[in-house]
């Protein structure tokens, strides 16, 4: 497991949840992952949290964070969704999400 507000290169100060009422302070990851776009050297990255929420940060060019647009993000956003994720798989340019049901 992660500890609180971090993944595992650097600690990550801050989050962008809707429910919460936008920036607000991380909650505790348990599993990362990182996907890399060779050509352009462009790199997204999906964290799990304790709560089986997904967040997403980084390129976002073909929408691989899953957030409905094609817009980078600088600090993970949770993925709105009403499902627990278990597990997450990452390329270059896309991202699959694995729901416990």
């Amino acid at each position: 497991d992660l500890k609180e507000g971090q993944n595992l290169i650097q600690p990550i100060p801050l989050v962008f949840d809707d429910a919460e009422n936008g920036v607000t302070s991380p909650p505790r990851f348990r599993k990362a992952f990182a996907g890399v776009e060779v050509e352009a050297g462009n790199i997204h990255s999906m964290l799990i949290d304790s709560m089986g929420r997904a967040w997403a940060t980084g390129s976002n060019g073909k929408g691989q964070l899953c957030l409905g647009d094609e817009i980078d993000r600088l600090i993970p956003e949770v993925i709105p969704l009403e499902r627990k994720i278990v597990d997450i798989a990452v390329g270059g340019e896309f991202t699959l999400l694995l729901a416990d049901d």
